[in-house]
């Protein structure tokens, strides 16, 4: 389907011709068939009449044409504005069906394309008002992936969309289907200011290496498939990387990958890492900038029902806390210590999350307070 007025219902196709009919300042419209006035949103007008209907504004200008079969719309269907004409069918259904063209107001070709029942099908072709193409596609039937291409005015690559067989022989090249991966370059911009924005690899209309760069034209992010892993990065403006994600691609690349995520600080430090199986995290290390290790937490599970452990430390490296929670819950035993190493506070969770117990220290390690609760949410001095 597209943006088309093709496909809006009758009685708001007639009304947003009154409306843009002669832009602003709208005209009603006048129209006719074989000689004889009608009204279009009056079926009663139109009813068995067949034939060529003609819509004009009070100027004489022809804002719309549209065929007749015994009172039924069904064949051509034109539309006329100061921005140029287009031209279709549409089945009795009130669906575009069948070739399709859209021409600037100088009259030369914008758009070609071809419709089945209000869905576009087959080769279709985009130009510039100069006469370049700027899009050429393959829409493929059954909601199959289909191919495109699409280029600056000045000829150059502007995006690339690849089928897993070739849909077009514009897309064999370029998709990987001749044999060989291909070797591209993307550009974005305008005609005489473009620059480089991607270079990428096909092979098999599938994506296999692609770098995107800055403004400045230096790496931004980067992608690789090989051996069945993913990986994608992204770089500082130096050329640092800043984050790096690596996962095995399932035959669907759905969820329940295994691999890794990385990440960085702009002086090279490594923060964090993550390992995933099954597309769940099962590790989380992370460090402070000084590299000393900030956290370290692992996970048995999925879900709700997924136990976590951690481990938190200050940046001196000494321990700072020994957490458990499940399904974003305290439970089991915590643990807090100060920069010294000495336990400050010892507290205990029900499976439930609810606080049972909790003892706090002072700076010798002596116990200052030894605490239970209960449901209602009144405590006991042991």
């Amino acid at each position: 389907m597209t943006d088309s007025p093709f496909f809006l219902p009758r009685y708001l196709l007639y009304a947003l011709a009154l409306l843009t009919a002669t832009g602003a300042s709208a005209q009603p419209l006048r129209c006719e068939i074989n000689g004889e006035s009608v009204n279009p949103a009056n079926g009663s007008t139109t009813a068995g009449k067949t034939g060529l209907m003609r819509c004009r504004t009070d100027s004489g200008a022809l804002q719309r044409e549209e065929e007749l079969r015994n009172g039924k719309f069904i064949g051509v269907r034109n539309f006329y504005s100061a921005e140029g004409r287009k031209e279709g069918l549409v089945n009795e259904k009130g669906n575009q069906d069948g070739p399709a063209r859209e021409f600037y107001a100088d009259g030369k070709l914008k758009e070609e394309s071809l419709y089945a029942n209000g869905e576009r099908i087959g080769l279709s072709k985009r130009y510039y008002p100069t006469g370049q193409l700027e899009r050429i596609a393959f829409a493929a039937p059954n909601r199959e992936r289909g191919s495109s291409l699409e280029y600056l005015e000045d000829g150059k690559l502007r995006s690339l969309q690849c089928a897993p067989s070739s849909r077009m022989p514009e897309d064999r090249a370029p998709c990987g289907h001749a044999g060989s991966a291909s070797q591209l370059e993307l550009f974005r911009g305008t005609r005489g200011a473009a620059r480089l924005a991607t270079r990428a690899s096909y092979r098999d209309g599938v994506l296999i290496d692609s770098t995107d760069m800055d403004n400045e034209g230096r790496p931004a992010r980067s992608y690789s498939l090989k051996d069945g892993v993913e990986t994608s990065r992204e770089y500082f403006p130096d050329g640092k990387p800043r984050r790096e994600r690596a996962l095995s691609r399932g035959p669907d690349r759905s969820s329940g990958r295994d691999g890794s995520e990385r990440e960085w600080a702009s002086n090279g430090q490594l923060i964090a890492e993550r390992r995933f199986a099954g597309g769940f995290e099962t590790v989380l290390s992370e460090w402070f900038m000084n590299g000393s290790l900030k956290q370290k937490r692992t996970t048995e599970g999925t879900g709700r029902d997924a136990l976590a452990r951690a481990e938190l430390y200050y940046d001196t490296g000494k321990l700072r806390a020994r957490t458990q929670t499940r399904g974003g819950r305290s439970i089991g035993k915590q643990e807090l210590f100060d920069e010294a190493g000495i336990l400050r506070e010892e507290a205990a969770y029900d499976e439930r999350g609810t606080l049972k117990t909790k003892r706090t220290f002072d700076a010798g390690g002596k116990l200052l307070a030894d605490e239970e609760f209960f449901e209602d949410g009144s405590r006991k001095l042991k």
